[in-house]
């Protein structure tokens, strides 16, 4: 049954989902022109005197799994928060925590679908979700104890 703290909670998690897909539908950059930039700053780097060839690292694909998992993760911290409303044992709060999620990189990955110079990808979901894992399993009581810490209230 829902109450009206969790859909107020709940609020800022479609919100967070909303400003996400409103910047990730018109990106500032695009994956190849991110892969440009990275890989013209990481030749100026490798001219320098280091051990190893950082051209040798796809940096362009590490960024693109890191940001799937920081934005999916994030937005786990907001769903698992908003599911404390309920009297829900913490196994169960992370896997609704982690469908929830999921069910939001199915949707992102749809409008991606029908967005110009986009793509569905199975693998970005299987990223978010793995996002959401790590965050609402390990993240979610350091970030709360650290909110607590600057004692700053959520609700």
């Amino acid at each position: 049954m829902l109450n009206k703290k969790f859909l107020f909670r709940f609020t800022f998690v479609i919100l967070f989902f909303l400003a996400f897909e409103s910047i990730n539908i018109k990106p500032i950059f695009n994956s190849n022109s991110t892969g440009a930039l990275i890989n013209q700053n990481i030749s100026k780097i490798d001219d320098s005197n280091f051990c190893f060839s950082l051209s040798q690292i796809d940096v362009n694909k590490i960024l693109r799994i890191s940001a799937h998992v920081l934005v999916f993760g994030l937005l786990s911290l907001i769903v698992f928060w908003s599911l404390g409303c309920y009297n829900l044992k913490r196994i169960h709060r992370i896997i609704l925590t982690i469908t929830i999620c999921l069910v939001f990189g199915l949707i992102d990955e749809v409008i991606q679908l029908y967005t110009p110079n986009r793509q569905f990808r199975y693998l970005d979901i299987l990223k978010d979700g793995i996002g959401a894992f790590i965050f609402s399993t390990f993240l979610y009581n350091p970030a709360k104890n650290l909110i607590k810490k600057f004692h700053v209230t959520f609700l």
